[in-house]
């Protein structure tokens, strides 16, 4: 599963969609397997249970029975499944390792007081032995439900003695899999264990938790933003850049919704951060006193000069700006936009932060990029750090800037064929917001 920070929401991706299927597939289905089993039982009728509206069918064997089938189909498939995906994904961060019998001891000592926790990668170490118990339950299950299914429908005459410990280990396994589930709800309810609540719910946690107690995780998950940041090489792409007739008329459109929000003249001094070949640069360029389009990769600002000297533009120069590693310039500007530039960054809170500063007193910052896309706008995805952004805490971003009249609107909509799924449209917004006077 491909974790990844969202920075603008502080939030980090821990579990996908098809793990958080996995996980609520197999509890749900465990919960009612273990109440239909109850129910098989005279239980019901002997506590009262089936008297209680609604709850009739608890003494129905046969109608129990079948709920009791078709849980365990789903139980069986979601275990099959996540046996098998998770394999093909080669994924065993879940697997038990060597000390972590010891380490879990000492975590539950710091409950107490007793100790610091030392760091831990994605999972704890109480996790991994918690998840090999639990597989082994399930697994035990599994085995002794199968054998009794074979003599209810398949082999009658199966012998007594058989049936007899597959029937006295499933309940054993049963009664397992409640204690387990019940430890499980216990160990959420410890205080540093409260932040993963909502990872069992949303597939994400607090990533000032993750810092605090999975530092290695996040380390990982750094690493390899790096080296697919490393791997995006706009220099390489640089010639072809403006091949795109999409790109173009995205570009187009978002330069119109920037001259139509903001109120531009002969007087204005424009920052293009990111400008690339300096497509909106150069749609807006007769609109404004001047331009700085700056980009981090050279044969992009290559590719902007030869524009700049083909058109005779006296007013677009180029700069050579990481702003991402490099301080605050001493320049100051009354406009500075970026477009379809801060997907590829990873701290987008810094990198804000240092545009505001390069702002003047009544100067405008406008921010385009995609709302979420579900990570289907961009077939290949090396660089792309986000995959959109919501536009309130984007909005957000801006406030705690002290920016003010913030603005969102929608600057184009662009049409791409998406794999499996056909044609899908992907929104593009425009944020602006004003440096106060004063």
């Amino acid at each position: 599963m491909n974790s990844h920070i969202i920075q603008d929401k502080n939030l980090v991706v821990r579990h996908s969609v098809i793990e958080l299927f996995e996980h609520w597939a197999i509890a749900v289905s465990g919960f009612v397997l273990f109440l239909s089993g109850l129910f098989q039982m005279p239980l019901s009728k002997r506590y009262g249970i089936s008297k209680i509206p609604g709850m009739e069918f608890s003494a129905d064997f046969m109608f129990t029975l079948k709920i009791h089938y078709i849980a365990s189909v789903v139980f069986v498939a979601a275990a099959l499944f996540h046996i098998v995906y998770h394999g093909m994904l080669k994924e065993n961060g879940m697997l038990p390792r060597k000390g972590d019998f010891k380490q879990s001891v000492d975590v539950i000592k710091t409950f107490f007081g007793k100790g610091e926790e030392p760091p831990f990668h994605k999972y704890l170490p109480e996790q991994r032995l918690a998840y090999v118990g639990m597989a082994l339950i399930i697994a035990g299950l599994i085995v002794t439900g199968l054998i009794k299914v074979l003599k209810n429908v398949y082999i009658p005459d199966m012998p007594l003695k058989t049936v007899w410990w597959a029937t006295t280990l499933h309940n054993v396994f049963f009664v397992l899999f409640f204690l387990a589930f019940l430890a499980h709800m216990a160990a959420i309810i410890i205080k540093p264990n409260r932040p993963m609540v909502r990872g069992i719910f949303t597939g994400r946690v607090r990533l000032d938790y993750a810092r605090h107690r999975h530092p290695l995780w996040l380390a990982e998950i750094t690493q390899d933003a790096m080296e697919m940041n490393k791997a995006r090489d706009f220099n390489t792409e640089a010639a072809t850049w403006d091949d795109s007739p999409q790109r173009i008329a995205m570009t187009r459109s978002i330069a119109d919704a920037i001259i139509t929000r903001i109120l531009l003249s002969k007087e204005t001094d424009v920052l293009d951060y990111g400008a690339g070949t300096g497509l909106v640069s150069l749609a807006i360029q007769p609109h404004v006193g001047s331009i700085t389009a700056a980009d981090s990769a050279p044969a992009m600002l290559e590719k902007l000069a030869e524009k700049i000297v083909a058109g005779g533009i006296e007013n677009v120069k180029t700069m050579l700006l990481d702003l991402e590693n490099v301080p605050v310039p001493d320049l100051r500007f009354d406009l500075i936009i970026s477009s379809m530039v801060f997907h590829h960054i990873a701290d987008i809170s810094g990198l804000f932060s240092k545009m505001c500063m390069m702002l003047r007193p009544g100067g405008h910052i406008a921010i385009a990029d995609l709302d979420p896309d579900d990570g289907e706008f961009h077939r290949d995805k090396t660089g792309v750090m986000h995959n959109g952004f919501d536009r309130k805490h984007m909005q957000n971003l801006f406030a705690e800037n002290m920016l003010t009249e913030i603005n969102s609107e929608t600057a184009c909509t662009v049409k791409r064929e998406v794999a499996g799924k056909g044609e899908r449209e992907f929104t593009v917004f425009l944020i602006t917001g004003k440096r106060p006077e004063s």
